[in-house]
């Protein structure tokens, strides 16, 4: 009896260390989000007045590049939710949320942001250029692109003018041609089609150099193990594969795909 008694006091121990040793599972869900995850949004606007706006143009130049029109628009549904004028947290601008480009607006602020995106970061986690950390650099040039937007709001040709990614068509011919050069890139490197969407996918958001681990050895290649991009792939496959069932729509007994 006395035996009994010492061996369960040992598994108790024993499942008290394992317990002690476990990270609590609240304090994974508590960690800030990535810089560039403002897609993620909640919209005021109803997005089903949006969703069907822009199909013609997606399946027009989606044609033009080979590319599954529906896929592209689970992106854009992901990205912006159709919100032509959105601007993320990082600066990303329009319907499939580009960051600055040829025809960008470009400042000084944003030219700190990138250089302090590329500093090693501190003890303290944070990334410092020019006594500021890399989330204020993105906040001043954000706070440029508001300023564009609202001066421009009743005169689309300034506003495009002042920054074509805030131009729908635009926005959507060079989103496009971006995703679909990483398809075909990671199809030329010997993936199917749908290891090469999926990576695609990834490289769109965290782009191609976090996808690529080896450039001559392509079985190297893999989403980047990091929370934000693997929740921003399976979200988009999830809307895409709606989409393909619904030709193309979402109907609202479906809505509960396009939850995060």
């Amino acid at each position: 009896m006395k035996r009994l008694i010492e061996i369960l006091m040992i598994i108790l121990m024993l499942q008290f260390i394992l317990m002690s040793c476990q990270e609590p599972t609240s304090s994974k869900e508590s960690l800030p989000p990535p810089v560039d995850t403002e897609s993620d949004l909640s919209f005021t606007e109803d997005p089903y007045i949006r969703y069907n706006q822009f199909d013609e143009q997606i399946k027009e130049i989606s044609s033009d590049h080979a590319m599954d029109w529906m896929l592209v628009k689970a992106v854009i549904i992901k990205e912006s939710h159709f919100d032509d004028t959105f601007i993320s947290t990082a600066g990303a601008v329009g319907l499939m949320q580009l960051m600055p480009r040829e025809g960008s607006y470009i400042s000084e602020n944003y030219r700190h942001f990138m250089s302090s995106r590329r500093q090693f970061r501190n003890k303290s986690g944070e990334r410092i250029y020019r006594g500021k950390k890399d989330e204020e650099w993105a906040s001043l040039y954000v706070q440029e692109l508001d300023s564009i937007r609202s001066t421009y709001k009743s005169d689309s040709e300034e506003l495009y003018e002042s920054d074509a990614r805030f131009n729908p068509e635009w926005n959507l011919n060079s989103g496009i041609t971006q995703l679909a050069n990483d398809f075909n890139y990671f199809r030329k490197r010997g993936h199917g089609t749908y290891g090469s969407r999926i990576y695609a996918l990834a490289a769109y958001n965290a782009g191609r150099g976090a996808v690529v681990v080896n450039k001559s050895e392509r079985k190297l290649d893999r989403i980047p193990v990091n929370r934000q991009t693997e929740l921003y792939v399976g979200y988009i496959e999830r809307i895409y594969e709606e989409l393909k069932k619904q030709a193309g729509t979402i109907n609202k007994e479906n809505e509960w795909v396009l939850k995060i």
